[in-house]
């Protein structure tokens, strides 16, 4: 199961674990949480540097949009759909 699959509601994605695989599903080994946890906060240093670039492009083509009277919806759906799916995989 992907953790994007769970719901948000802390009470619905508990329900949803344990029908998946109960207490199982959680990793028991103490070095894998640690590395795992190391290299989230790693990402998160990285990404608090590209993030304010790619906002920035996304403000640039709707100002862009906006004196061209184009939406560029095809642009910015792309750019946000790729930032989903390459933060989370």
């Amino acid at each position: 199961m992907h953790r994007l699959d769970l719901p948000e509601n802390i009470e619905d994605r508990r329900e949803k674990i344990q029908l998946v695989g109960g207490k199982d599903y959680f990793e028991h080994n103490l070095e894998a949480i640690l590395l795992k946890q190391h290299s989230n906060y790693k990402m998160a240093e990285e990404l608090d540097k590209v993030f304010p670039r790619l906002q920035a492009l996304a403000i640039h083509l709707n100002l862009q949009g906006a004196i061209l009277n184009d939406k560029f919806a095809n642009d910015l759906d792309y750019l946000f759909n790729y930032i989903k799916v390459r933060i989370h995989n």
